[in-house]
């Protein structure tokens, strides 16, 4: 039997069978699951960061023009995007409800995880508790309490 004709995923722009790949439908056109999940992270995390300010329209417009003319994923976009405003707590307030600061951040953000892949492999299969030092509390005996000599500050005699 022959395959069905192929699609294109609206957000990645690949061409897929919809018999060999997972997918989504969303209308009248078909995704990739991934792409659409990874696509819904970014508009959750930006429609939380944003609220009002937050504008669909011109972050799907950003994201299309990330994938197709930069070249960039929509999972490296979601991960710039958390590491910009929630490992680096940067100010949402110049965002002017999108996302176009991606390119200009993606070069720290690759920099960031190459760190701390290298502190992983620095740290593999070493143990914490081997870096604890040990504190030793010594209690010696308690002070008799003083009481405080009374002062006569007047004399009756």
């Amino acid at each position: 039997m022959a395959k069905q004709s192929q699609v294109k995923c609206p957000y990645c722009g690949r061409y897929f069978y919809r018999e060999d790949v997972d997918f989504v439908q969303i209308g009248r056109r078909y995704a990739h699951r991934e792409c659409y999940e990874n696509a819904t992270k970014i508009h959750d995390l930006m429609q939380h960061l944003l609220g009002e300010t937050y504008s669909r329209t011109k972050i799907e417009s950003q994201i299309k023009s990330m994938v197709e003319k930069e070249g960039y994923s929509l999972l490296a976009i979601y991960n710039t995007l958390i590491y910009w405003y929630e490992i680096k707590k940067a100010s949402i307030e110049k965002a002017n409800g999108g996302i176009g600061i991606v390119p200009y951040i993606y070069p720290e953000y690759i920099k960031y995880v190459q760190q701390q892949e290298n502190i992983a492999l620095i740290n593999k299969g070493k143990n914490i508790k081997d870096f604890i030092k040990e504190e030793k509390i010594v209690i010696g005996k308690a002070q008799p309490i003083t009481r405080p000599r009374h002062v006569k500050f007047y004399d009756l005699n």
